[in-house]
């Protein structure tokens, strides 16, 4: 199973959580400091990092995380706290997998890394495989889920550059086509994880090869494939067993242009629910208000939900509706086919089409759906690059429709807004002049109204830091329909808890993370000045 490294300046905690963990397997250490942790990171090289933030102090925690990162960045770290606004806010809890409040069960912690399982492969099932020919595995349960992580390259591909984009990969299982998935260059040493179904017992190959039609003229590289079988009686199974294919939309074929990147999968109340990044938003809302009403230009969709006790199903159709879903299945698999400019989706065949089987990341969202792409901060990348491709980027300061300046120029806000009424939009005034930039550019429609964990951004000129922000304003307006005088004419705004702000760096991923906060409410006309904290 997994190596773990456990953290806890608790000798009794730590000495059960090991009994705990050894019993399932899993290779344990222990370290009751910040340096016992440090010391241990280089002979161990743990796959996950089991820790309490306050070591004895949040501080310490805090730093042990950035350590951790920058040691071993493809270490998964799950933190423990009794006080989660620590860690809240700050940029440590984008470098965090989860974050569990105390007290919580051994359970959940061991939900949690049995999920990690599902990317780290059983090593009984693995099979290396290179270009020269097919991995070999083999499958023992009837009833079991297989899962693949496949470590691939594309050369020289640049999702910014006509010619040499991607490649498009297809699966192969015993020779017969078993999905795709995008090969970006901007992903480079990640593996493209993706479900397979199910399989016969007994002997398989899995191979990989290029679409030609679909892809740029590069060399496809297939280091290793791992291969992972997930009985019923696993936890991670459900999760997987239902997770949808999604087709691809029909005029996004051979366009390299609003591509599925990743899945990731919620649970609630027994209800799992799957949503899809898709790498941009061809219609349905401009670049310019995806950027101040969302903060980035990536499409963040939820596709189906079902309950496995029950059998009830949604999926987001046409005109964001959700309705139950009707088509067909592969085993617990529905098959969803792309059906709108803004990635609604209706039932479909995959059959003789582009379908793609990406396995969902169980997640444990706390705050905004953008918290997904923090772990993953390549897709910044490869939607900034589209936009430009497509020539969706203007200069700074221009007057140009819907188009927007290059991504990096923009200050991305994170908030927990509460609005009775009311829409916020971010306000920006630099060191340097008397300028105010705003979110919402003037536009009414642009101020954010929605409760709860959101992200807009605003327009600063190019080579703007955090460290050039003279002050950092939230303006509350009421925001009545313009046409008809109608609606609230009164309201409020405030902010559940701190936020934070960051900027892309040079590589289009985020940096400059900052947190601030603000106390109490206020009405609407009013500019409440946020506090940038160290």
């Amino acid at each position: 199973m997994a190596k773990i490294l456990v953290v806890d300046d608790d000798a009794e905690q730590l000495n059960l959580r090991r009994m705990i963990l050894e019993r399932r397997g899993h290779e344990v250490a222990l370290a009751g400091s910040r340096a016992g942790a440090l010391a241990l990171l280089g002979d161990f090289r743990p796959r996950c990092v089991l820790m309490d933030l306050r070591l004895p102090t949040a501080g310490e925690g805090l730093a042990l995380i950035r350590e951790i990162k920058a040691a071993s960045p493809e270490a998964e770290i799950y933190v423990l706290t009794g006080w989660p606004e620590d860690i809240e806010g700050r940029s440590e809890r984008n470098m965090a997998s989860e974050v569990f409040t105390k007290p919580v069960r051994m359970e959940r912690l061991l939900g949690a890394l049995a999920r990690l399982g599902v990317l780290a492969a059983a090593f009984l099932l693995t099979s290396a495989a290179s270009a020269a020919g097919p991995a070999k595995f083999k499958v023992s349960g009837a009833g079991s889920e297989v899962v693949a992580s496949i470590s691939i390259t594309a050369p020289g591909a640049d999702w910014g550059q006509k010619g040499r984009e991607g490649v498009l990969a297809r699966i192969l299982i015993d020779g017969k086509p078993r999905g795709h998935a995008w090969v970006f260059g901007e992903a480079k040493g990640k593996a493209v994880n993706v479900f397979l179904g199910r399989l016969p017992v007994g002997e398989h190959t899995l191979t990989v090869e290029p679409v030609k039609s679909e892809s740029a003229n590069l060399p496809l590289e297939t280091q290793a494939v791992q291969v992972t079988e997930i009985p019923p009686s696993d936890p991670r199974y459900q999760a997987v067993a239902n997770a949808p294919v999604i087709i691809a939309r029909a005029d996004t074929l051979g366009r390299f242009s609003d591509v599925p990147m990743l899945a990731y999968s919620e649970e609630s109340q027994g209800a799992l629910r799957y949503t899809v990044i898709f790498s941009n938003e061809d219609g349905g809302t401009s670049t310019r208000d995806l950027m101040a009403r969302w903060g980035r230009t990536t499409d963040i969709e939820f596709v189906y939900q079902v309950t496995p006790a029950t059998g009830a199903t949604l999926i987001q159709a046409k005109g964001h509706k959700e309705i139950p879903y009707s088509g067909a299945y592969e085993g617990k698999h529905p098959s969803l086919e792309v059906s709108t400019l803004n990635n609604m989706v209706a039932p479909g065949s995959a059959a003789g089409k582009l379908d793609f089987r990406l396995l969902p990341e169980p997640a444990a969202l706390t705050g905004s759906r953008e918290t997904f792409m923090d772990r993953h901060p390549w897709t910044y990348a490869v939607a900034s690059k589209e936009l430009a491709r497509e020539g969706k980027i203007r200069k700074f300061g221009e007057v140009l429709d819907e188009t927007i300046s290059d991504p990096r120029n923009y200050l991305v806000a994170e908030l927990n807004s509460a609005p009775e009424s009311a829409g916020v939009q971010v306000i920006v005034k630099l060191k340097n002049g008397g300028v105010r930039y705003a979110s919402a550019r003037g536009m009414v429609e642009s101020y954010v109204t929605r409760p709860g964990h959101i992200r807009l951004a605003t327009e600063l000129p190019p080579g703007t830091r955090i460290a050039d922000i003279a002050e950092l304003l939230l303006d509350c307006v009421v925001t009545p329909d313009t046409k008809e005088r109608k609606g609230a004419r009164d309201g409020s705004c405030g902010l559940n808890s701190p936020g934070r702000v960051m900027l892309l760096g040079p590589d289009y991923a985020p940096a400059q993370w900052r947190a601030f906060r603000a106390q109490g409410r206020w009405r609407n006309g009013t500019l409440a000045l946020l506090e940038l904290l160290p």
